[in-house]
Parts: structure tokens; C-alpha cells; sequence
């Protein structure tokens, strides 16, 4: 644990971001907080930079832009931490096995009220990690430096779609940056599989490279947002959508299900359920900007110099030389054409 305190500083750290009771330590959390700085802010800004911030906040020699990136780190440690302490900090060991804590006046928190709160604590803890990629693509040049030039900055911005906020423009998912975590190895294979066979690869990884280094062109940001980012959204959801249903654990393979009971998850063995109505449209709907952005690149292939010599163009160019001016075959077998032999 190297961005909290220990002692009572710590404790009134912490109660900036969550309730804390007089008899929780946060020594006790302190494991599990570590264990969420190495997940997931190593991750986000890069181990040097983690470094940077973790020795100027013990040495109590923070700039502005350590001050200011702080308490997003925080926030989202805590909720996180505390988040994993809860299984076991809801109990303690003995000799007489795992008891909990009941008293006269006190009792333990029901299963359904446990479920609410650790779906809080998630939220906000996902919500903190989002917040903080957001804080750092809008923060000024040279404020994060080893961040600026980690390979973990390149890997969060390797997506037609970068956060849960932006994918509700497309397709809503209730700001949830955890779910988004989850669609995320879907999402690249969407844009890889539907997306890159219509721009081509060059286009498709001037794009990406534009989108890593924030630098999109008026074109390209357009193509972005009229036509990539609603397919890829919309295609992503059809495609994860099944696992989405499961988990895998040591129950095997289960569908999720909740109960209105005062019980905690129930679990059942998955079935095999088709899709559903809104499943498959969103795979129309999908399809029809892909079919869309097929045809605004064809119509616009001028603007478009790395697409116009693509291998996508010259066969679009070869379906339209194949129809007459209204779109119809030519020597389709009805049209009644006599050619030469």
C-alpha cells in the first residue's frame, strides 16, 4: 500500500471516500488496497510514473499535477480494496470456525443488502478508474511525463471506443466502466473482424494511430463517429452479449440469475437460449452502418487517399461497373442484353 497513510491519517483518508467505522483499521485493509494499486493503477499510469507519485507522496513532496491526480487514484483504490476485504472482513476465524459479529443490538448485514453494497463499491471504484484515464488524456503535455511515453497509455487507447461514456452514445450501458472492462477484448475483435474489411488496413490503422495519439483528422473523426463507432458498439454488444449471460468459476459454466428472495446470486446451469429480439437487432442495425460507411468511402473515395487505393475500393469499383446507371445488373439474366460470343 504505497498512496495511503497508515495510522489514524490513513483511517480519515479513507473516510473521503467511503464511510469508515471507528473499529476498521485501515491496516487491515492495507493488503488489499496494495493489491488494487498493482491491478489496476500500475496499469493504467505505467509503473515509472506509479513510482513517481507513490515516492513523492511518502516524501510528502508532491507537485501539482501528483496533487491533483491523487485523489482519483484513491477513490478508486478504496472502493476497490474494500471491495475485496469484504468477503473476509464480513467474518473472522476461531476456534470454533468462521463466526460473525452479532450482538444484541447489532446484527449482520443481509445477503441482499451485502450484494447492493458490493455493487456499489464496484461502481464507484470502475467509475474512479475511468475518471482517471479521462483526467489524464485531458491533462496538459508534460504533466504525466513517463505516462506520456508507457506502453500502458498506448494500450487504453487501442479501441474506436476508449470508455463507457463514450459507448453510450451508441449503445447504452448505464456508465458502467466495469462492463465496458469486460466487452473490451470483444470490442477488438469487432473492430478487427467488421471494420477493418471496409476501410482497409491502411485507413484502419491510420485511424488507430490517430486515436492513440489524440490526433484525429475532421475525415477520419467524422467516419468515427457517424458510421465506426455506432457499428463497432452495436456489433460488440451482439457479439458479448452470450458471455455476458455466464460465469465461469468453479460452479463450471452458469447462467446468471438473481433472486427476489433475501438471498445472495443464484446460480443454474447455462442454456442453450437463442439470442433474442434485441440481440439480433442490434446485429441489423450493425450491419446497416457498415453498409452505410462502405458506401459514404465509395462515394467520398477522393477524400480518402489511403483508402481510395485500397483493395476494398477497386472491388467496390468493380461491383459498380457491373451495374447501370440505376444500380442494376448488367447482363443480369432477365435484362434481356445480347452480347457477342
Amino acid at each position: 500500500m504505497k498512496l495511503f497513510h497508515t495510522g489514524a491519517t490513513g483511517n480519515d483518508e479513507l473516510r473521503n471516500y467511503f464511510p469508515v467505522s471507528v473499529n476498521l483499521s485501515i491496516e487491515n485493509l492495507a493488503p488489499y488496497l496494495g493489491k488494487m494499486e498493482e491491478r489496476f493503477i500500475v496499469d493504467i499510469l505505467g509503473q515509472a510514473e506509479f513510482d513517481n507519485l507513490a515516492e513523492a507522496f511518502e516524501d510528502d513532496t508532491m507537485d501539482a499535477a501528483q496533487e491533483a491526480i491523487l485523489p482519483i487514484c484513491q477513490r478508486a483504490i478504496a472502493n476497490l480494496g474494500y471491495l475485496a476485504y469484504m468477503p473476509i472482513g464480513n467474518a473472522y476465524f476461531s476456534d470454533y470456525g468462521i463466526l460473525v459479529g452479532q450482538t444484541d443490538k447489532t446484527a449482520p448485514a443481509s445477503q441482499w443488502r451485502l450484494r447492493d453494497i458490493r455493487n456499489s463499491f464496484a461502481y464507484e471504484g470502475f467509475t474512479a478508474l475511468e475518471d482517471l484515464l479521462i483526467f489524464l488524456w485531458a491533462s496538459e503535455e508534460d504533466s504525466y511525463p513517463d505516462w506520456e511515453v508507457s506502453d500502458n497509455r498506448a494500450k487504453h487507447r487501442d479501441t474506436v471506443i476508449l470508455s463507457a461514456r463514450e459507448f453510450n452514445n451508441y449503445f447504452w450501458i448505464d456508465d458502467s466502466y466495469q462492463l465496458f472492462r469486460m466487452m473490451k477484448p470483444t470490442l477488438r475483435n469487432v473492430q478487427r473482424y467488421y471494420i477493418r474489411p471496409v476501410l482497409g488496413d491502411d485507413l484502419y490503422e491510420e485511424i488507430l494511430t490517430q486515436i492513440r495519439e489524440d490526433a484525429l483528422s475532421e475525415g477520419n473523426a467524422f467516419l468515427l463517429q457517424e458510421y465506426i463507432a455506432p457499428a463497432a458498439a452495436l456489433f460488440t454488444f451482439f457479439e458479448a452479449a452470450p458471455r455476458l449471460r455466464l460465469d465461469i468459476g468453479e460452479f463450471g459454466i452458469t447462467q446468471r440469475q438473481t433472486s427476489d428472495k433475501l438471498t445472495d446470486d443464484v446460480h443454474k446451469p447455462a442454456t442453450d437460449i437463442a439470442y433474442g429480439d434485441g440481440i439480433l437487432s442490434a446485429e441489423s442495425r450493425g450491419q446497416t452502418f457498415i453498409a452505410d460507411l462502405r458506401e459514404y468511402l465509395y462515394a467520398n473515395h477522393a477524400s480518402y487517399p489511403l483508402y481510395e487505393a485500397s483493395p476494398q475500393y477497386a472491388q467496390r469499383q468493380a461491383e459498380a461497373d457491373r451495374n447501370d446507371e440505376n444500380g442494376d445488373p448488367i447482363n443480369a439474366p432477365d435484362s434481356k442484353v445480347v452480347g457477342f460470343f
